[in-house]
């Protein structure tokens, strides 16, 4: 047993590094995927008895990021050798490729101090598509010790772009079990819902979506292409805002269905708690957008710990969190009919909504738990110490 692995079994001491926490005064202005992931790693590594942490975190309200963000980032350049002197790191964890760009800079300092470098890829940090940055891209590939794409598809990409295969682990995401604070029945959560949106018939099918609305979602494709497909009872309830707001909104007037789809906008936590908790069924109904992808998708697991199976795309990081008859299926991405085919058995018996619904809920934590995936960090970690 040599000295690294020894010294592993008692702490890795390691700086975690964001710039994307929300606000203290505005919890829920910044949360979208890659934020979620970046808060719940912090608290991952927090609660690990190898670990000891010590943040360097911007926190920012999502419409002053990009004033702040670039100040953070210049600051990284002596606040990060500082503290690595401070409290002997020996880990600097990144949690976006954003902030990882530094070590461009600040390699030789790190390596002269026998610390390691480590950044999480999601995806469309690595697909942007601006010619000077893939130039620029494979720049910082040599400046870091080891790269942890969320899914095997950002994998896929990253390694398309010759990041270093040996240093390149994909570690899923996982979800965060105590994120539902109060477990209630979903009869109780339906009312809730009826009270606080009144549906267009006694007793609706709903299906739900959450997350930022850009084009890569989906949502504006579900609305015009599959809902008009599917029975009147069936409503659509799809919470987040963004910039494909405007384009869903006019597909909801255009097959008129003002009565069946909700646009509910930013909800709090607790409110999409109950969302959860009431509705029948979750979709993820992404397309393909060139120079963008969903790296994997946490919302899916945050729909399948309340007991929502989910009818998703099968595309990109998607493909890593659905487990075929465990937490959902998963279908032809674009495919009008295959997403009504999968839909419609839940639509037509209850028992089978009820059964795939407790399949999600034992599923989902006994696989995508942050514990076991905070492990699966530390022992890549600890790897890449004892090889470099």
């Amino acid at each position: 047993m040599n000295q690294w692995t020894k010294a592993i079994r008692i702490t890795m001491r390691i700086l975690y590094v964001s710039h994307s926490f929300p606000s203290d005064n505005d919890p829920d202005n910044n949360i979208g995927g890659m934020q979620r992931v970046a808060i719940d790693i912090y608290e991952a590594f927090k609660n690990h008895e190898q670990v000891v942490v010590f943040p360097l975190i911007l926190k920012t309200s999502w419409n002053t990021t990009h004033i702040r963000a670039p100040f953070f980032l210049i600051s990284l350049f002596w606040k990060i050798p500082a503290l690595v002197r401070a409290h002997k790191i020996e880990s600097v964890f990144f949690s976006a490729l954003v902030t990882g760009w530094v070590t461009l800079f600040m390699r030789k300092r790190l390596q002269k101090a026998g610390v390691k470098t480590f950044v999480m890829l999601y995806g469309r940090d690595i697909l942007l598509p601006a010619k000077l940055y893939q130039w620029a891209l494979p720049k910082i590939l040599g400046k870091v010790d080891a790269f942890f794409p969320i899914s095997t598809a950002t994998a896929e990409e990253a390694l398309k772009r010759n990041f270093p295969a040996d240093r390149t682990f994909v570690v899923p995401m996982g979800i965060d079990l105590s994120r539902i604070g109060v477990e209630v029945s979903k009869s109780e959560a339906r009312a809730v819902l009826m009270e606080t949106y009144p549906a267009h018939v006694p007793r609706p099918f709903i299906i739900c979506s959450v997350g930022r609305h850009v084009k890569r979602k989906g949502f504006t494709w579900f609305a015009d292409k599959v809902m008009p497909l599917l029975p009147d009872h069936v409503e659509y309830w799809a919470a987040g805002d963004g910039a494909e707001r405007a384009a869903l909104e006019a597909a909801v007037v255009r097959n008129s269905l003002q009565k069946r789809v909700k646009l509910l906008g930013r909800v709090s936590d607790e409110a999409l708690e109950t969302l959860y908790q009431g509705a029948d069924l979750y979709v993820m109904p992404n397309i393909h957008v060139p120079g963008d992808m969903e790296g994997f998708g946490v919302v899916m697991l945050e729909a399948g710990i309340c007991g929502l199976p989910v009818v998703a795309a099968r595309l990109e990081g998607i493909r890593d969190v659905v487990h075929e008859g465990q937490n959902g299926h998963l279908v032809q991405s674009e495919d009008p009919q295959a997403f009504v085919d999968a839909i419609m058995p839940y639509v037509e018996d209850e028992q089978h909504l009820k059964a795939a619904s407790e399949r999600a809920r034992a599923y989902v934590p006994k696989t995508f738990s942050w514990h076991g995936v905070a492990q699966q960090f530390v022992d890549r970690m600890a790897q890449v110490h004892r090889m470099l």
